[in-house]
């Protein structure tokens, strides 16, 4: 508890910043109106109508002239390993639109460099303005005849990454093997259980009675849907539906 931010709330204290004469987005309620943020430590103390105290001799006052305000966007689906830039690179175009965090697997980074890569990004991600969310990739690609990778993420891996507080879920669950019955997957899904964190899908062009079955063991999202009847399929079978541009 940051009883300086509660002081703040309160109007008994000046804030860091404050923010006038903007029009809020209200994504709780879906409301617009006119009103007043004040920050204090990083956090969003007070959002309305701000006492005069909120503001002192050292807040640093922001005129919005107007404009929108609105929380930051989450991207809830990326792999941004495809944009061919570097993560501080990727997070200083998103943020000019409003981006602040992105859900990326690493997957793309995993099968060439594999747990070290992973931890490089890790340490890259600090400090920058935009929040990277890391859902373990819930299958890697073995080498076979088509392709050579230089690593691969084993149970044993994705259970010891599955376990950090960077981790905020599974990713890329497949449908054939849920459909199959997969131990493996299976225990993947038990360990996002245990651990507290979502299970997110990929399951392109299901539906009936496979929905059904997919969605029973507790896979929260999809990304794949390519027309209205199978996305609104999945949201009635309890899916979030992530709806994504792609080619």
């Amino acid at each position: 508890m940051n009883t300086r931010v509660i002081d703040v709330a309160l109007g008994n204290s000046p804030a860091d910043m404050v923010i006038k004469n903007g029009k809020l987005i209200n994504v709780h309620t879906g409301e617009i109106y006119e009103a007043e943020i004040a920050i204090a430590d990083k956090v969003i103390a007070a959002v309305g109508h701000l006492s005069e105290k909120t503001v002192g001799q050292d807040t640093k006052v922001i005129d919005a002239e107007g404009k929108y305000l609105a929380p930051g966007f989450i991207d809830a689906h990326i792999h941004f390993e495809s944009s061919m830039l570097t993560y501080t690179e990727f997070s200083r175009m998103l943020v000019q639109h409003g981006t602040t965090a992105v859900a990326t697997d690493l997957m793309e980074i995993a099968i060439v460099a594999g747990e070290d890569g992973i931890n490089e990004i890790f340490k890259e991600s600090e400090g920058l303005p935009v929040k990277l969310l890391y859902p373990v990739p819930s299958f890697m690609s073995e080498e076979g005849e088509l392709q050579t990778i230089g690593a691969a993420l084993y149970p044993e891996m994705i259970e010891k990454l599955i376990k950090t507080p960077k981790a905020v879920g599974l990713a890329e669950v497949l449908y054939p093997p849920i459909l199959n019955k997969s131990p493996l997957s299976a225990h993947m899904l038990e360990l996002a259980e245990k651990y507290g964190k979502t299970a997110e899908g990929h399951a392109p062009e299901l539906y009936g009675a496979q929905l059904n079955a997919y969605a029973s063991t507790g896979i929260r999202s999809d990304h794949e849907s390519t027309n209205k009847e199978e996305a609104l399929g999945k949201l009635r079978a309890g899916l979030r539906v992530l709806i994504r541009e792609g080619s």
